[in-house]
């Protein structure tokens, strides 16, 4: 039997319990809060961690991560194509009239795409929005993400 050291446990449990009392939060979440408040980021090439981040990532992580990549590549495809089609329709004009949008091919697609750009622009909002509730205004804009 093989014994993995994992390091700095005590100081782990020390800031978790001062800092973080919820029940409901991730030990993942909390190792990863004390060891960048630690600065020690080593404790992640452990062959404990490896195995627990590897295991959350099969599980669902990869699926999660996945399907906000596909919402997010819709939505950018969505808004380059609307983009085009409405740059090309609209000329010099700032506010053409809808007939005369509606009067090129190009100004139909971008008016039959319009609603796509709009519904992925509120689910990114959403999540956004969702994000800020959950880590708190704080931790929120400190993140690079």
């Amino acid at each position: 039997m093989q014994l993995t050291f994992f390091p700095f446990c005590l100081l782990c449990a020390t800031l978790v319990l001062r800092y973080y009392s919820d029940p409901d939060e991730s030990p993942l979440h909390l190792i990863t809060i004390a060891a960048q408040r630690l600065h020690r980021l080593d404790v992640f090439e452990s062959p404990v961690m490896r195995a627990t981040i590897d295991f959350k990532w099969n599980t669902f992580a990869r699926r999660l991560f996945y399907g906000q990549f596909v919402i997010f590549l819709c939505f950018l495809s969505a808004v380059v194509v609307f983009s085009i089609f409405a740059s090309r329709t609209c000329g010099n004009e700032d506010f053409p009239a809808m007939e005369d949008v509606w009067a090129h091919p190009q100004g139909k697609m971008a008016v039959l795409i319009s609603p796509f750009v709009l519904l992925f622009s509120f689910l990114s909002l959403t999540n956004e929005l969702q994000q800020l509730l959950i880590t708190g205004s704080e931790a929120y804009f400190a993140s690079i993400w």
